[in-house]
Formats: structure tokens, sequence, C-alpha cells
């Protein structure tokens, strides 16, 4: 039956081809929801372009959830696509960001704290040739580090006929770490090379049917190399030290996606895609003992080959029936993955007189393997009901089912099949049918959680900004300069009962003024897991399936304080509080606070102001946490909770001037710094990073 029914769905695809793109839903990929009925938080790309980074979490954190926006615990959509990686798109690249705040699009995300994003690129719609062009180059430095550059450059270029449109972008990114000074120490700077290009054609052969394809491929590299001779009475244990890490990137996606109305209100939208993410590591390093260990020990690690492959087919059939001022549009998402892991990894080998001593036992004995875990396929259908009633309410309600002979090899077999979701919104400022230029929404969202997608791999960059918090040891000769791989195996011990993972979430939304103000809070509770990391023992470490449940509360404010022509100044501000009930001992892998026992609170959001006057251009965003978790790391597998602590930084502040040009020409000059200032310890612990950027930049088209 399940066979039958994705084949109906793929034959009527053909038929129908898919609709124009609709601007007043939003895409999640299993999921459409309508824009004006669904709480988000919306971020324009430009708002974001003059800002130095290299992962798009740095830049976004400050307008949604502060401090625990972290690029690992996002899941993005990239125009109705999960990709393996958002940071293969260039920010010119992007028209806007979304933050859902719903929990039925977070029914494919069991076992994490994930928050979907969805990401909109630009496209041209305009007859003619479309220039655009953007140039960066920053000096940075951290304290007590030396001092490097940033550089980055794009250009893209598209081309608008009667029917159809072409587009191809470039872009060249490079991104640095400064290592701190030390006597003796002679450093290559960590540094990050990537390339993103990315090239689309869209055609309208009438006014309900749309075809899209997209290429997109983003190669990089991470490089850096540490030697050190210790300056005579020292006092280390190394004489000498040589380190050379090197990476290598290459994120290879494409798709086509075919939208159209095949009879009025029968829609269908089709896209089929192709992805290649693979990534190459590799750590060579050599000590020199001092006295009275002296001797030479050389640690080699070959190459880590990682690969996954993954082609996946999706339909969604929908079909809309209006009945006076009610709405009814049932519809059936279908999809289809197919997936493939390749691990391939040369252990780390050691030689010289001290081979096998604790000093590089913990590389492990030589040798090589080979790690496949295996082949996924995944068919999931999603039938959902979708009722609205004038533009006050609306109620959406489904069932995810994982319809695969078997479930997938890891740990996804013991999680249900199937999941359900269901949503409502309702504006309480219309219920009486009178038009008012105010508003106030309240929402409600519920859903079981299981996995029904596959996408777990992304570009490393040279901050290693997964991580909500960072380490740094003094004295410690190769804190910085190694590239540890993000990855890591590892078997789930059996369970009796698998958990049962859920979340819901309610929010309210006034608007007022003419929309110029706006006012959201946002609740979600959800319950989640994460192996832990203990002992066993002396040396046995071994990981356990730990559950755990969370609550999150969020207030937003946005604020036009001037919306005149030519004049203009939005103000936005945000705080969160997440709060995780965690029965074992702190993890800083986890978001949030989460002691055992806490009961104390901390605060972390943003300020954001955007301004325009004429030509001239300001912006000033500033990154916040107070009263936030601080840990000390002991031992080898244990954290402790040392204190609180607050901290603030001047995530970026630019000032830009629009240079009077002939015709259509624009061309905007700015200089910008990120992190100009901070105070607290906080702000160099699990801010956006404690490196300053200091430098100039221009944007042109035509």
């Amino acid at each position: 039956m399940k066979k039958i029914t994705l084949v109906l769905c793929t034959t009527l695809a053909s038929l129908c081809v898919i609709a124009q793109n609709d601007s007043s839903r939003l895409d999640a990929g299993g999921i459409v929801l309508k824009r004006n009925f669904t709480q988000h938080v919306s971020i324009r790309g430009e708002d974001l372009e003059k800002m130095p980074f290299s992962n798009l979490s740095d830049a976004i954190n400050v307008w949604l959830n502060g401090a625990y926006t972290v690029s690992r615990n996002l899941v993005f959509v990239v125009d109705g696509n999960i990709i393996n990686d958002v940071n293969a798109y260039s920010i010119h690249d992007i028209e806007e960001v979304v933050l859902l705040q719903n929990a039925a699009v977070l029914s494919g995300t069991a076992g994490g704290q994930q928050q979907m994003v969805l990401i909109t690129t630009r496209r041209s719609s305009a007859a003619g040739w479309h220039i655009r062009g953007a140039a960066q180059t920053m000096l940075v430095h951290s304290r007590d580090a030396t001092t490097n550059l940033y550089h980055q450059y794009y250009a893209g270029v598209d081309k608008g006929f009667d029917k159809f449109s072409v587009g191809l972008s470039v872009n060249y990114l490079r991104d640095v770490l400064p290592m701190r000074k030390q006597e003796g120490a002679i450093p290559t700077p960590l540094h990050m090379d990537r390339w993103r290009l990315n090239g689309n054609f869209h055609w309208t052969p009438d006014s309900k049917n749309a075809v899209e394809l997209h290429v997109g491929f983003a190669p990089q590299t991470l490089d850096s190399t540490f030697n050190y001779h210790a300056p005579a009475n020292a006092g280390s244990i190394f004489t000498d030290g040589f380190t050379h890490s090197h990476e290598n990137d290459q994120q290879f996606s494409s798709w086509i996606r075919w939208r159209g109305e095949w009879l009025p209100g029968l829609r269908n939208d089709l896209q089929v895609g192709y992805l290649h993410f693979s990534q190459k590591e590799g750590n060579n390093m050599l000590y020199h003992f001092a006295p009275p260990n002296e001797s030479s020990n050389t640690y080699q690690k070959g190459n880590e080959d990682f690969h996954i492959y993954q082609f996946y087919v999706r339909d969604r059939l929908s079909y809309a029936i209006h009945a006076q001022n009610l709405t009814l549009e049932p519809a059936i998402n279908a999809s289809y993955q197919d997936a493939e892991e390749v691990y391939r990894e040369a252990y780390y080998r050691e030689t010289g007189p001290e081979a096998g001593t604790p000093a590089g036992a913990i590389y492990g004995e030589p040798g090589s393997a080979m790690l496949n875990p295996g082949r996924i396929k995944l068919y999931v259908l999603t039938p959902t009901i979708d009722v609205s009633y004038k533009q006050v309410l609306n109620i959406q309600a489904g069932v995810v089912s994982n319809v695969s002979h078997r479930a997938p090899a890891h740990a996804a077999i013991m999680l249900p099949r199937t999941s359900a979701f269901g949503s409502v919104a309702v504006d309480l400022l219309k219920l009486d049918g009178v038009s008012r230029s105010n508003s106030l929404q309240l929402f409600a969202s519920a859903s079981r959680r299981s996995l029904y997608s596959f996408s777990d791999n992304s570009l490393n960059d040279v901050d290693g900004n997964d991580l909500p918090y960072r380490y740094y040891y003094p004295g410690s000769l190769f804190t910085v300069g190694n590239i540890f791989p993000e990855r890591s195996y590892y078997a789930m011990p059996a369970v009796d009962k698998a958990p049962k993972y859920w979340v819901w979430e309610a929010g309210l939304s006034w608007k007022s003024m003419h929309g110029r103000l706006q006012l959201d809070y946002n609740f979600e509770r959800r319950n989640f897991s994460r192996g832990v990391l203990t002992n066993q023992g002396d040396t046995t470490v071994i990981y356990w399936l730990n559950t755990m449940s969370s609550s999150q509360h969020r207030l937003g404010v946005n604020y036009r304080l001037i919306d005149r022509a030519g004049v203009s100044w939005m103000m936005g501000a945000n705080t969160t509080v997440l709060r995780v009930h965690n029965v074992a001992e702190p993890n800083p892998y986890i978001i949030g606070d989460n002691t055992p026992d806490n009961k104390r609170p901390s605060f972390t959001g943003g300020w954001m102001n955007r301004i325009q006057c004429h030509g001239f251009s300001l912006g000033l965003d500033l990154l916040y946490h107070f009263s936030g978790e601080m840990y000390d790391f002991s031992g080898q597998n244990s954290y402790v909770l040392a204190a609180r602590r607050n901290g603030w930084i001047l995530q970026n502040v630019y000032a830009g001037y629009k240079v009077p040009m002939h015709k259509k020409m624009n061309l905007e000059i700015y200089a910008d710094c990120r992190a100009l200032a901070g105070g607290g310890i906080l702000s160099s612990v699990d801010m956006t990073s404690d490196r300053r950027y200091y430098g100039v930049g221009a944007n042109i088209s035509l």
C-alpha cells in the first residue's frame, strides 16, 4: 500500500507540476505553514551583510536566543530543502532568515534541542541584467595574540528574461583564529579558505507553473602549523614541538523543483535532490621531551576520510476548498531519502624511544580502519489538514509516519514510527469581524518527535562555535592550532524502553501603531536526551542515555521609532530564559542552565538597531548573558559548576554611506567593527567570539 501511495503521488506530480512560490507561506520541508498564522522571528539578509563571520549562527544569535543560539542546535531549511550546511551560501545570496516557533516543524528533531530556521535565497524577477559585488577586509585580533587578516569577496550576476532567469554567484572567504604570543613559538594561525559557488535557473511558463534548478559547490581547507622551541629554563616538559593540521571539506548540493496548479485549488510541489558531503582531516605531531625523559617521539595520523551521499525525493499534493469565509486544505507530503555514510581512518602511529608510554598512548595503536554505518532508506508520509477562517483562525494537524520496510540501524530504531502534531492560531481582536490596525494573536502547538530525516554534517570553521562554551588551558602548547573533528562515533546502549520525545509551544504576538510596534512572547517545553561521558571503574569510559526536559521563555519587542521617506530607525530587543531539568552532572554540551537542582535562571539575548538617514546608515548589535553558568573542567570526564557570571559584547557596529552614482548604479562603503567592546568574563567564554574585527567594506550593484 505504501508503495502504491508513493507511486501515485509521484505520478500526480508529473502531471500537475508546481505552483508559484507563495510568500504568504513558510516551507519547512515536510510541512508548509501560513505565515500570518505562525509565530516566528524574521531577519533580512541585508541587515547581516556588513558583519564579518564564517558561521551564520554568529550573526543571528543577537536576533534569536542570544548565547544559546549555536550552530549545532539549528536545523536549516533552504528554499524548502533540508541541506547539510547553510554556510555553503554567502549572506549576499540570502534574502531572509526565519526562526519558526511552532512545535509541528520540530517533529523530526528527536533527542535534541534543535530549533528550525528557514532560509530564503535571493532571486531576480525583473528583466535585464543585475550585477552585485561586495568586498570586506578586516584586521583580526585577540588579546595576547597575533593580528591577522580576514577577507571576503563576492560577485553575483543574474539575467532576467520574459519567462525565465538564470543566476550565478561566487564567494571567497578567509577567516583566521589568531594564536597567542609565546616565547619560542612561531605559529601559522589556524585559518580557513572557503569558496562558495551557486547557480540557479527559474522558469515560469505561465502564471500557474514554475520550475527551479539549483546547483551549489562549497570546498574549503583549514590549516595551521605550530613550531616551538623552549627557551632556557622554561620549565616545559617539551624542548621542541611541531604540529601541522590540515582539513579539507567539500559540499555539493543540487535540486530541481517543479510547482504548479493542475486544477483550480489542486496544487503539487515536487522536488528531487542529490547531496554529497566529504571531510578529510589529519594531524602530524613531533615532540622532543626534556631530560630526564629526553627522546623523540612522532605521532602521525593519516587521512580521516568521511563521506555522505544522499538522494531524496519530496512531493506535496494539496487541494484548497473555499466556502465563503472558510478555507479547508487537505494535503499529503511524501518523501524518500537514500543516504549512505562511509568513514575511513588511519589511526595515530608513534615511533621513538618512548613509543607506547602514556605520553602517546592516548593516540591508540598503529593501524587503520574503515567504518561504514551502512545505508539508510526512509519512506515518510505526512498527511495534514489545514482549516482557516478569514484572517481570524487557523488550525492545522497531521501525522508523520515512517513507512519504511525497516527502521535505520542506529538509535532511531527505538523511536516511534508515527508522530502526531497540531497547531492553532487565533487573532482575538478580529473575532467580532471589525477591521483594525492592531492585532493580538495567540498561538499553541504540540508534537511528538521522532527521526524522519538524515542531515548530520557541516563545514567546520575556525571558531568551533558549535560548542556553547570554550575552554582555554593556560600554559598548554597545543591549545590552539590543532583541528579536532566535530564528529564522533559511538554506540548507544540498549534500553528496555525508549523515551517518548515531545515538544509543545504557546505564545502571543501583539501588533500596534499600524505594525510599527510588535511585542512577542513564546514558551517552549520539550524533553530530549544526550550521551553523557561517565566512568566505570578506574579506566573504562562509557556513554549512557540521559533523558532531560527543558523550558524556554522568550520575550521580544520590535519598534520602528522613525518610519519616514529617507529616514528610518528600527530597534529590537529580546531575552531568553532556558532551563534544563538535568538528572545527572552538569554538561556544557547541553544548551541552557542545566545544573541539577538549578533554582536560578540566566538571561541571554540581544539589542539591535538599524538607522537610515538618506545616504547614511548606522547599525549596532549588542549580545548579553547575565547570571550564566560557568564550568570548570575537573578530571577527565566531569564538569563542575564554578560560579555564575555576567557578560556583554558589542557584537557588531557599522557606519555606511551610499555614494551618489549615475543612473541605476549603487555603491555603499562602510566601516565595521565586530566585538569592539565587552565586559564580564562571559564575554570571552560563551559569546560569539573573543576575537575583534576592524575593517572596511563595500557593496555595489548595477
